[in-house]
């Protein structure tokens, strides 16, 4: 692949080196030209087409979408953050979020938010109020963080990532807060990979998948651009179309909980109660049956 590295890349520029101060490395003046930055926009296809022709794992664009509340403890005094304001955490944030491929929500701390959660309810861990403070924002995951400024030098902090149906804590150090912000966002990306990516070897499975309630031509774009979406999803293939329901075939890597955990981002479509039987190997005769329908 390096030897013909040309071919992966769609287009390239030359950007201005940040301005000083901005924590980028800078020459000294009179040394010349400034440094500049290359840009490099690759060809997304042809990448994911090279990694699962190497057998490696790829994680699909369909990621969950993860709504970000911050309080920080500094001088003895507690505030939520607003991350529109606090610039070095929300850069912080957003450009690891960048680095790593993750969609940050950022609540907006307007009269709304502030009424319905309290620096009190985050530095608790009280899971019921910071759900429902939540709820507006309509994220896949939530993710929560105490900041506490130990000394000149040091800052620590503690996270916690609210699942559907269950939570992850744990806790870093880092020189300051916008350094604890950066390897959180980095520290959820490895969560997650682990979680949806889909295991680089093992047998392909077949799935029927039942989905309901597409009675017109932008759900049915919109569901099929849902399943090409996964990164699980090897083939997808139409199977039947009736007024009740679309049915499609579906190759799979990995594990029926990541797909099913895949299909449920975003909210476009829901489990019905009906479960299917467990995943067979590609080859046999039997195709086992998820059952979904689309949200209103």
């Amino acid at each position: 692949a390096l030897g013909n590295a040309a071919r992966y890349v769609q287009q390239y520029s030359y950007l201005d080196a940040p301005p000083p101060g901005s924590g980028a490395a800078q020459g000294k003046a009179g040394e010349g030209e400034p440094p500049r930055l290359l840009q490099v926009s690759f060809d997304g296809r042809a990448v994911d087409s090279l990694l699962r022709g190497l057998n490696l794992p790829v994680w699909g664009p369909n990621r969950p979408s993860i709504l970000v509340w911050i309080a920080s403890q500094k001088g003895g005094k507690r505030r939520l953050l607003a991350l529109e304001e606090d610039e070095p955490v929300r850069n912080a944030l957003a450009q690891a979020a960048a680095e790593r491929g993750l969609p940050l929500l950022f609540p907006l701390m307007d009269l709304e938010d502030r009424g319905r959660l309290q620096v009190a309810d985050l530095w608790g861990g009280f899971e019921a109020n910071i759900r429902e403070a939540s709820r507006r924002y309509n994220p896949d995951l939530i993710l929560t963080g105490r900041l506490s400024r130990v000394s000149r030098t040091l800052w620590r902090g503690e996270w916690t990532l609210y699942q559907r149906d269950q939570l992850v804590s744990w806790s870093n150090e880092a020189k300051s807060d916008a350094g604890l912000a950066a390897a959180a966002v980095r520290h959820v990306a490895d969560l997650l990979a682990s979680r949806f990516v889909p295991a680089a070897a093992g047998d392909a499975t077949w799935l029927r998948l039942r989905v309901e309630g597409v009675d017109d031509l932008a759900r049915y774009v919109a569901l099929r651009n849902l399943l090409e979406s996964q990164g699980t999803i090897r083939q997808v293939a139409l199977d039947s179309v009736a007024p009740e329901a679309v049915v499609y075939r579906l190759q799979a890597q990995g594990s029926l909980q990541s797909l099913e955990q895949e299909l449920e981002l975003g909210g476009l479509i829901e489990p019905l109660p009906a479960a299917g039987e467990a995943p067979v190997p590609a080859g046999r005769d039997r195709h086992p049956d998820l059952h979904y329908r689309m949200r209103r």
